[in-house]
């Protein structure tokens, strides 16, 4: 790999503090929010992960000195209290949850890492805050003399860290000083993989299609209800959740996928499973399993292009000082890529987030391309190795 490690990342759970219920809920309002804004305007199947977008605009916002940090606390609608506390909820969501076995190849893998142009001054301070409050790995580049070896450098790590998800050529230019990078994969069984599967209609948009479905087991629970839509979960081993969002008669998926509903799913009180039956005296138990498409989505998204049509980190766009290198910068592109498989063996997916970072000072680079068409008579030399002239000439008709 074309690329120099700057810092240690040290995993010691005993370094890290603790976030409580109500960072959840600001968390789950932001992912909410950051669904609805980035998926506007999208009518074909489209997958976003608010978690990777949120660790690489964190590891942003410890890059950036205090404007730039209150922008980003007003789009988050966090405090620097909660949004310090980011480092613990990451080391807890890689955790290995209660559930499965150690055989099973489950897992969650998120990696939070910083890129920088060969030859910046860095600050090595700024870089170990960084490794201790987000566990991100820092490595230099050569973005500007060897961009084509930077690029694959960094495909490399990202088709590493996805498990081969994600192969792709991010395209960060010459003029890239700095890039943030969030890389998150998931991975998981359901509880009694693989399903049944049989095909069945789907009707999308009005349009009858015959698709395989999935057959999961029958959990403990019932269908969940909100104003504009229904809901039911299938569970993994290692207890991840796909909840399947329906909307109710006479609403749309839009609605139903709308800011509001999607945080009251997530946080929406459990209506109980069990009750009693008046006319017989009797416990009632209740059993609902999920029968879902087998489906394969891959998204990308220009999460700059959302941010500054609706208003945000307009001060981040426009140029910024970093507490890790000596350089005035402004965020010049956010993008994120998408590859997510449900089907009757399980879950999983991958997205990769990355923020690139120009010099404010500098214009961005210009490419031009062009042709030279060789249409009318011409003239020619041939030459060897050393430019030698071998044959000199002329064509005519």
């Amino acid at each position: 790999m074309n690329a120099k490690k700057l810092n240690t990342v040290d995993y010691d759970e005993d370094k890290k503090g603790f976030y409580n219920v109500g960072f959840l809920s600001s968390y789950d309002a932001f992912a909410a929010k950051a669904y609805e804004l980035f998926s506007k305007g999208k009518t074909e199947n489209y997958a976003f992960s608010p978690l990777s977008a949120y660790f690489a605009l964190v590891t942003l916002y410890e890059c950036a000195e205090d404007i730039v940090k209150r922008e980003l606390e007003e789009f988050f609608d966090l405090s620097p209290e909660d949004i310090s506390k980011s480092g613990a909820f990451m080391k807890d969501l890689i955790r290995v949850p209660i559930g499965g076995d150690e055989f099973d190849v489950s897992r969650l893998d998120i990696v939070n890492s910083i890129w920088f142009n060969e030859g910046e001054e860095v600050e090595p301070e700024g870089l170990r805050l960084l490794a201790e409050k987000l566990y991100c790995q820092a490595f230099e580049t050569p973005f500007k003399k060897e961009n084509k070896q930077a690029n694959e450098a960094i495909k490399a790590f990202v088709k590493e860290k996805t498990h081969g998800l994600i192969n792709k050529d991010f395209g960060l230019d010459e003029s890239t000083i700095v890039a943030i990078l969030n890389a998150l994969y998931l991975k998981d069984l359901w509880r009694h993989s693989p399903l049944y599967v049989e095909d069945g209609k789907f009707f999308a948009s009005g349009k009858e299609l015959i698709k395989e479905f999935a057959y999961c087991k029958y959990e403990h629970g019932v269908m969940q209800s909100t104003e504009v839509s229904d809901y039911f979960w299938a569970k993994t081993q290692k207890n991840y959740a796909v909840i399947f969002i329906l909307p109710k008669k006479g609403k749309t998926l839009r609605e139903a996928m709308g800011r509001e509903n999607l945080y009251n799913v997530m946080k929406g009180e459990i209506a109980p499973a069990d009750f009693l039956d008046e006319s017989s005296g009797r416990e009632v138990l209740n059993y609902t399993r999920c029968i879902f498409p087998k489906f394969e989505i891959s998204s990308s998204t220009d999460l700059k292009e959302k941010l500054v049509a609706n208003g945000y980190l307009a001060t981040t766009f426009e140029g910024f000082s970093s507490s890790v290198i000596k350089k005035p910068l402004k965020v010049d592109a956010i993008k994120q890529d998408v590859v997510l498989k449900v089907d009757d063996k399980g879950v999983e997916g991958a997205a990769v987030t990355v923020i690139k970072m120009v010099d404010s000072g500098c214009m961005p680079i210009m490419k031009r391309y062009h042709d030279f068409l060789v249409d009318r008579d011409f003239g020619f030399i041939i030459t060897d190795y050393k430019d030698t002239a071998l044959f000199i000439g002329q064509y005519t008709e």
